[in-house]
């Protein structure tokens, strides 16, 4: 059986199709019809599932047989697209008034990402969004964060409030001694300037962890208020 046509997904759509015929009807855009078929095959017999395939790095997926750089490429491009497509929709909505808005905001962020980042948005009276800016990237279980430069850029956007946001790549959102001392420091750095924290937030796999009311909210519930 060969890769699905044009005429079937203009004639169906691509909701009823499983993983691999998707992959399949990609990688034809860049490959002959059975060498696509072979390199989703293979694709999916090495990451076992689509979410480890999307979040793939470009030189993991060159490693598969059959995935020349342009099909590496093509893959690695889809969830920067989804990144870039929720963060349009956000800023139609971006005035950020519960812990929920904020959710729905930050969690696009770390989608795919292996690595720990630390995201500082500046706010104005109004609780809309002014300016989004990384602070730190680093590795699984460490990050250096230079609060100077934390309070530089909320006073060069003129924010009236803050939000901190960050993610844990092992996917659990519960504070680490490490992250409380973040809280600390930057919660002292901000007050100097008589900027609140509105909400430091820790992205996690299904849940994130609120300081300001030291509890949990489940990402599935943020993704049903959506």
């Amino acid at each position: 059986m060969g890769v699905i046509s044009r005429s079937q997904v203009f004639q169906h759509g691509l909701e009823e199709i499983g993983n691999k015929q998707l992959l399949e009807l990609l990688l034809s855009y860049n490959l002959p019809q059975q060498k696509a078929k072979e390199a989703a095959h293979n694709l999916l017999e090495h990451f076992h599932s689509l979410s480890d395939l999307l979040e793939a790095d470009l030189a993991h997926l060159q490693w598969v047989k059959g995935v020349d750089p342009k099909a590496a490429i093509l893959i690695y491009s889809i969830l920067e697209f989804g990144r870039r497509y929720q963060g349009e929709k956000l800023k139609e909505r971006s005035t950020l008034e519960t812990p929920m808005d904020m959710m729905q905001y930050v969690t696009p962020l770390f989608y795919g990402h292996s690595d720990q980042k630390v995201y500082l948005l500046c706010l104005d009276a109004k609780q809309r969004v002014l300016r989004k800016e990384k602070l730190a990237e680093g590795c699984v279980t460490r990050i250096n964060i230079s609060y100077r430069y934390a309070a530089t850029v909320a006073l060069l956007h003129k924010a009236t409030k803050v939000i901190v946001a960050q993610n844990h790549p092992n996917g659990d959102a519960n504070p680490s001694e490490a992250d409380n001392q973040m809280n600390f420091h930057l919660t002292s750095a901000f007050r100097v300037l008589r900027i609140p924290i509105l909400e430091h937030l820790i992205v996690g796999d299904d849940s994130a962890y609120l300081f300001s009311q030291r509890r949990h909210i489940k990402l599935i519930d943020v993704q049903s208020a959506s």
